[in-house]
C-alpha cells in the first residue's frame, strides 16, 4: 500500500522536536521511503512538510522569484520586510526566473515588483 506524502509529511513532523537525533531520523527517513519504493515522493513530501510546519508555527510561506540569485543578505532583508507588512513569520521559498525584478506570492496575494509588470500598467494607463 502507497503511503501519501500527507502522511508521511505529519508522520516527520510529529517525529522531529529540539532533542531529536535530526540526522538519525533523516536516514531513518530516507530508508523507509527506499523500502517503500517512494523517494520519488520527497519533493511533495517536504512541500507537504513546510505547509504542515507553517500551519503548526502560524507562519507563512513566500514564494518569492528574482531575475537574479539573491544573496542571503537580501533574501533576509525580504524576510524580514515581508514579516513586518504581514505581521507573521515568514518561511521563504526562493526560485530565480527568468524575470526582471521581483515577485513575491503568499497566502494567494502578489507581489509583483516585476518590469514587465509596470510596463504593463504603464500601457494600460497610457491607453485610457
Amino acid at each position: 500500500m502507497k503511503i501519501k506524502p500527507k502522511i508521511y509529511a505529519e508522520l516527520l513532523l510529529e517525529s522531529i522536536d529540539k532533542k531529536s537525533d535530526t540526522k538519525k531520523i533523516a536516514a531513518n527517513f530516507w530508508n523507509l521511503l527506499q523500502k517503500n519504493k517512494q523517494y520519488k515522493e520527497l519533493p511533495k513530501i517536504l512541500t507537504e512538510l513546510e505547509s504542515l510546519y507553517a500551519e503548526k508555527t502560524g507562519a507563512k510561506i513566500a514564494y518569492i522569484q528574482s531575475g537574479k540569485n539573491l544573496s542571503d543578505t537580501e533574501l533576509a532583508d525580504t524576510k524580514t520586510k515581508l514579516e513586518k507588512s504581514t505581521g507573521k513569520k515568514i518561511i521563504v521559498k526562493f526560485e530565480h526566473k527568468d524575470i526582471t525584478g521581483l515577485v513575491a506570492k503568499i497566502d494567494g496575494q502578489i507581489i509583483d515588483l516585476s518590469v514587465e509588470s509596470k510596463i504593463s500598467k504603464l500601457r494600460q494607463s497610457l491607453q485610457n
